[in-house]
């Protein structure tokens, strides 16, 4: 196996958090149609300084929606069930040339208000630093 060496004056790690909020008392809509959940999810990671580079949602029928925002920073992910009021988020943002945790720990609180959860099951996480070694 070849390691590479590290990448010179490149302390680059990236946060991940994933939140299951329960009790969601947000407008049914926002659970229910894709475009609508797809605008909303768009315009929540702009107003927090993050650089949207495309998106795919999709309706499921009955109900729910899954759906992604790529972000040039990585991405935010949710995935609906509006008969149990129920919400899966993943936001995971990059530092390559600036620390965007304060960005995504924004976006996080923002989703956070607009689902509106009485109760939310929240995990952050670490990833590794680009600039360490990588075995291949």
């Amino acid at each position: 196996m070849k390691t590479m060496p590290p990448l010179p004056n490149t302390a680059v790690s990236g946060q991940h958090w994933t939140l299951d909020l329960s009790g969601c008392a947000c407008p049914a809509r926002l659970l229910r149609e894709r475009n609508y959940l797809e605008e909303v999810c768009r315009a929540a990671c702009q107003s927090v300084g993050l650089n949207v580079v495309g998106s795919l949602f999709h309706q499921f029928e009955p109900v729910g929606v899954t759906g992604v925002v790529l972000l040039a920073e990585s991405h935010l992910s949710v995935h609906t069930w509006p008969d149990q009021g129920f919400v899966a988020l993943d936001v995971y943002v990059c530092n390559h040339l600036n620390d965007n945790t304060a960005k995504g720990a924004a976006l996080v609180g923002r989703m956070r208000e607009l689902f509106q959860p009485t109760h939310s099951d929240d995990n952050q996480l670490s990833r590794r630093s680009i600039g360490a070694p990588l075995t291949l």
